[in-house]
């Protein structure tokens, strides 16, 4: 049975971003304040979701940090790190 990662955090900035966005979305003017909170709810988690993504790729691709990059530089040019 494979083990699924936990669902994304969504922080209270998230979920203040994502009422900003939906608030700008003009379609989405019509909606009732309850309809709206579920939107921006959905946004917040694809936030989320994004910075798991990002964390992830960081743990397991260190090297396409820009910390790695440099480090790349740097050993090209024969400075020490």
């Amino acid at each position: 049975m494979p083990i699924k990662p936990p669902p994304p955090v969504t922080l209270y900035g998230d979920l203040e971003r994502a009422r900003q966005i939906a608030r700008s979305w003009k379609p989405l003017d019509h909606l009732a304040d309850a309809d709206a909170e579920i939107v921006a709810k959905a946004i917040a988690e694809g936030i989320a979701e994004g910075r798991r993504h990002g964390l992830e790729i960081a743990k397991t691709h260190p090297d396409w940090s820009r910390d790695g990059r440099l480090k790349q530089r740097d050993a090209a040019a024969g400075h020490d790190a």
